[in-house]
């Protein structure tokens, strides 16, 4: 029971950390074009 609780919190966690990090990279990666692009 404890085990599996805590490989759910531990999927939970990487679900999140990989959709933030999703998020973060997209975006990113679009603003370092445009930054090039003007400088």
């Amino acid at each position: 029971m404890k085990k599996k609780m805590s490989i759910g919190i531990a999927a939970v966690v990487i679900l999140i950390v990989g959709f933030i990090g999703f998020l973060y990279v997209v975006p990113f990666g679009k603003w370092q074009h445009i930054l090039l692009f003007t400088d």
